[in-house]
């Protein structure tokens, strides 16, 4: 027996009636109800492949099925029209690489894709429903092809085994999964329906003939068929909730060997979280509907590369791209323009070919003048929206393509403001300020409230003005005019006040602070500005300024405790002074009241509170005779450290000091505790390669931060301590056959040694 095509799909369904009449405005297919949850139809001709609606006792997930189908259609645009007639919607109509596709759905979420066929053919997969009178005129045609007698060696005729001319195409075929599909080509239902058509066939092609070819061959296939047991359509797989991705086209189906670039994977059943791999390298993927992946393949070796994709449910599908030598853009010239286009752009590279085309800003695609391998042109279009700075890609007549991701940028030709520093000044003027913008010209001319400012040109991003003197307060505009008369403007830009009043001084807060200075205190009063000085104690320091009302200021160190004067100068020189302004005081001794726990491990790296009074940043703390890792004063009131390690077991003072205050000592405050020894139960495990590398799982118990693992005498490569009773380490380099001790060893010098515990072999690699 050979199989001459497809006998027919199944699409397992809820409601198999309701997508019966869905499919049938899509393919123009009469359905007949062969069981109360069966429909069948034949799709193009009466003979084609049978389409199967099977009802399923499980309900299956909306837009998840166990199938997915595309066609290849004669006139894509025509059909699109008939769509709309039969009130079928559009899911996405788009182009990809230069082919328009169409997505639809069926009523139960599988999608449907449409595609232009690549040649004229003279069936393709979705056909109109021809009239009677044409159906007949065709039938005898066809039943003469598909029934032709041949010649044998021995000279008797038989059947063709070849499939008729006018078979449906692969490529035009819908996509149904593997299994049932086969599972409908193999029923002997199927062989047994088109065994009959044929035999209709050459009773037309021959009438009258007696007992001939075609007939002896029916008589024994309905022999077969009496012998097996005829089946009925499979039932639905066991994952039908869950189907496996399936992939329908790879496009497009060739990539850059040096640059890579982004493909697009059509197909079904694609889950969120999906993963894709190109030759076992995991790519970054956009997920962006169940039937399309947007992929961005790495640069690889020129042949063919195999494709996986993978649902987080595991399941996998396979398919192909094929690497070989691309294009690729080394630079353009220019890398701007305006924004009106029109500029001519060189794009320098290699490996250019006649026909290829420029992809601009990922949407634009100018045309392209070729010069040669190595150089082609192309004009820039207006600019409508979207980012003034994006991508060329040129793409071969193959598919290859080479792309500069900031290749060109759009750069506005008219002058622009963006910003005035400072903003604001006196009405005397001679204030310098700082324009910022874009495209300020050489020789352009500065205005600030209509008046021409003295201006120093800086660059096509910045000039300089000195303000005019202005008559009255309040917000005035700023402006630059290029040579060519364009003029950037920026309304209300910069203020006249008027000059202000001395700066006043109210209260000082805090008002004392210690002799060592360093101490942020805030002066509140008015009339504060940028230009305003601060003395305190006589000595300048520099203040923050964080509004008219309020400075902030750091004090210096005096050697006297006393008080002190605080003075304010404005930008006019006039002052006001406030002889108490500040008072220095002695800073109190430090005082511990606890210590927080008070025991710790020999090892040190006990989390340690001291808490007290009159701490402050930079103290300096000792736990006996050693310095803790980490000191970190919380407050005036708490520190916090990490205690050191210690050689010997038992109390010991803490000590906390600070410079011109003095020192705080708690006695016998804190108690260094003796480790336990370690402890090794097993070491697995308990051979490996002579290399070295091999990692141990050491189980036992005692184990702290900071132990050494020594195996044959020797440092393990690697050692991480997981917890108090597990160790991993990596073994040195040894002899094949040699036996060697495990020795775990902690920082207080207790150690631990599990005898001959590993072999080395030289049948383990490492």
């Amino acid at each position: 027996m050979r199989i001459h095509g497809v006998g027919g799909f199944v699409l397992y369904a809820n409601d198999p009636e309701v997508l019966s009449g869905w499919y049938g405005r899509l393919l123009g297919v009469s359905f007949t109800r062969t069981s109360a949850q069966r429909f069948e139809g034949r799709i193009g001709k009466e003979d084609g492949p049978r389409l199967i609606l099977e009802g399923t006792p499980d309900v299956l997930r909306q837009g998840s099925r166990d199938a997915a189908v595309m066609l290849l259609v004669d006139d894509l645009a025509a059909l699109a029209r008939r769509l709309e007639h039969r009130g079928i919607d559009l899911e996405r109509d788009e182009e990809i690489d230069g082919e328009r596709c169409l997505w639809i759905r069926d009523p139960e979420g599988r999608f449907i894709t449409l595609e232009q066929a690549p040649v004229p053919r003279e069936q393709t997969a979705v056909t109109e429903t021809a009239s009677p009178a044409s159906s007949e005129a065709a039938a005898p045609t066809e039943s003469s092809e598909a029934a032709a007698p041949t010649e044998t060696k021995s000279g008797t005729p038989e059947n063709t085994d070849e499939a008729p001319s006018d078979a449906v195409d692969v490529d035009d075929a819908p996509a149904a999964p593997a299994p049932a599909a086969e599972e409908a080509a193999r029923s002997p239902e199927g062989d047994a329906s088109l065994a009959e058509d044929g035999g209709e066939d050459d009773e037309r092609e021959a009438p009258g003939s007696g007992a001939d070819p075609a007939a002896e061959a029916q008589s024994n296939e309905e022999a077969a068929d009496a012998e097996a047991p005829r089946s009925e359509v499979p039932p639905p797989p066991e994952h039908v909730g869950t189907p496996a991705p399936l992939i329908m086209s790879v496009r497009p189906n060739k990539l850059s060997s040096q640059n890579g670039g982004t493909v697009r994977i059509l197909g079904a059943n694609f889950a969120e979280g999906v993963a894709v791999r190109f030759g076992g390298t995991a790519c970054e993927v956009r997920w962006l509907d169940s039937g399309l992946l947007e992929v961005d393949g790495p640069a690889r070796a020129q042949g063919p590369c195999a494709i996986e994709v993978e649902n987080p449910d595991g399941q996998v599908v396979a398919g192909a791209v094929l690497y070989e030598q691309g294009p690729t853009i080394a630079r353009l010239l220019p890398v701007e323009g305006p924004p009106r286009g029109g500029t001519e752009v060189l794009v320098e590279g290699t490996g250019f070919e006649p026909g290829c085309v420029i992809s601009f800003h990922g949407t634009r695609s100018p045309a392209v003048r070729y010069e040669s391998a190595t150089r082609v042109w192309f004009v820039t279009p207006a600019h409508d929206e979207g980012s003034m700075r994006g991508e060329v890609r040129l793409t071969n007549p193959d598919g290859l393509s080479s792309d500069a991701p900031e290749g060109f940028g759009y750069r506005l030709g008219n002058p622009r403001i963006l910003g005035v520093s400072p903003d604001r000044g006196y009405l005397g003027g001679s204030k310098r300020i700082t324009i910022t913008g874009e495209d300020l010209e050489s020789g352009c001319v500065g205005r600030i409230g209509g008046q021409v400012a003295t201006l120093t040109w800086r660059g096509s991003h910045t000039v300089d003005l000195i303000v005019p003197p202005a008559a009255q307060p309040g917000p005035v505009d700023v402006e630059i005019e290029n040579l060519d008369g364009q003029i950037a403007r920026a309304q209300g830009a910069f203020t006249y006040e008027l000059p202000p009043a001395p700066p006043k001084l109210i209260e000082v807060r805090p008002d004392r602070g210690y002799l060592a200075g360093g101490q942020e205190i805030h002066l509140l009063g008015d009339n504060f500005d940028e230009a305003t000085v601060v003395r305190i104690g006589e000595i300048r320091v520099a203040p923050r300024l964080l509004s008219r009302n309020e400075l902030v200021i750091e004090t210096p160190a005096r050697t006297a405790p006393g008080v002190v004067a605080i003075e304010l100068v404005d930008g006019n020189g006039v002052s006001v002074r406030r002889e108490d302004g500040f008072v220095y005081v002695e800073r109190p001794a430090p005082r511990i009241t606890g210590v927080t726990p008070r025991t710790g491990s020999l090892v040190g790296g006990t989390r340690v509170v001291v808490e007290g009074e009159h701490f402050a940043p930079g103290a300096t703390v000792r736990i006996g005779a050693g310095v803790p890792s980490r000191i970190v004063v919380r407050s005036g009131t708490q520190i916090e450290i990490l205690t050191p390690a210690s050689r010997e077991a038992g109390f010991v003072d803490v000590e906390i000091s600070l410079p011109e205050a003095g020192v705080a000592v708690a006695k016998s405050a804190f108690r260094y505790e003796a480790a336990p020894p370690p402890v090794i139960e097993s070491v697995a495990p308990n051979r490996g390669s002579v290399s070295g590398g091999t990692e141990l799982s050491i189980s036992g118990k005692g184990f702290i931060a900071g132990t050494q693992v020594l195996i044959g005498g020797k440092p393990a490569g690697r050692t991480k301590l997981v917890n108090a009773t597990t160790i991993d380490a990596t073994t040195p380099p040894g002899t094949d056959g040699q036996m060697v001790d495990v020795v775990v060893r902690n920082p207080d010098g207790k150690e631990a040694a599990s005898k001959r515990a590993f072999q080395y072999d030289a049948r383990y690699r490492g």
